[in-house]
C-alpha cells in the first residue's frame, strides 16, 4: 500500500515534469530560452498595445529638429572613448543629470511600432525537432565527415610546424652536441 502511494505522488510530480519538457521539445527550446520569449512576449504585446493606443489618440511622437540633432551628436560621440556599450549599442556616458532627465522623458515619450512578433528560427515543427533531439546533427554522417576532415586538417598542419621547427632544432642541436663531443675529446687527450 505505501508502494502505491509513493508511486501516485512522484507521478503527480514527474508526469508533468515530463509533459514540459516534451511541450518545449515540441517548440524547439531549453527551459532559459523559454522564459526569454515569455518576456519578449509580454513586451511586444505591451508595445503592440501602446504602439495601437497612440494611434488612436493621434499621439505619436516624431523626432524633432532639435531631437534629431541631438542624436546626431550622440551618434558623433559614439566613436569617442567616454561611451558605454550597451545591449542595443554604443551609449554616450553623462554627467550631466540634465541631460540624463531629458533622454528619459524623450524615452518616454517616443512610440514605435514594435514591428512582427519575431521567430524562433530553432522551431522547426514537432516532427523534426524531435528528430533533432533523437539524431542530433552533431552525430550525423555527414557531420561527423566534416568533424573527421577538421581533425586530418589540423594535423597535416600541426606536422607541418613540427618538421620545420624540427629542422631548425636539429641545426642547433647538431652544433651544440658537435661541440659537447669536441670538448669531451680534448679533455680525454
Amino acid at each position: 500500500m505505501a508502494n502505491l502511494f509513493f508511486l501516485i505522488v512522484m507521478s503527480c510530480v514527474l508526469v508533468p515534469f515530463f509533459g514540459y519538457h516534451l511541450w518545449l521539445t515540441a517548440f524547439g527550446m531549453t527551459t532559459n530560452e523559454h522564459f526569454k520569449w515569455k518576456q519578449i512576449r509580454k513586451w511586444h504585446k505591451q508595445e503592440t498595445k501602446r504602439y495601437k493606443q497612440a494611434i488612436k489618440d493621434g499621439t505619436i511622437i516624431t523626432l524633432s529638429n532639435q531631437q534629431e540633432q541631438k542624436k546626431k551628436k550622440n551618434d558623433h560621440v559614439a566613436g569617442s572613448d567616454n561611451v558605454d556599450v550597451g545591449c542595443t549599442g554604443a551609449v554616450p556616458s553623462t554627467t550631466n543629470d540634465t541631460n540624463q532627465e531629458e533622454e528619459e522623458e524623450w524615452k518616454e515619450g517616443c512610440i514605435m511600432d514594435p514591428g512582427p512578433f519575431p521567430k524562433n528560427i530553432y522551431n522547426r515543427g514537432i516532427v523534426e525537432n524531435f528528430m533533432e533531439v533523437i539524431f542530433p546533427r552533431s552525430l550525423r554522417k555527414d557531420a561527423l565527415e566534416r568533424y573527421e576532415a577538421s581533425l586530418r586538417q589540423q594535423q597535416e598542419q600541426s606536422s607541418s610546424t613540427t618538421t620545420s621547427s624540427n629542422g631548425n632544432d636539429n641545426t642547433q642541436d647538431g652544433v651544440d652536441s658537435s661541440n659537447s663531443t669536441m670538448t669531451m675529446k680534448s679533455k680525454s687527450n
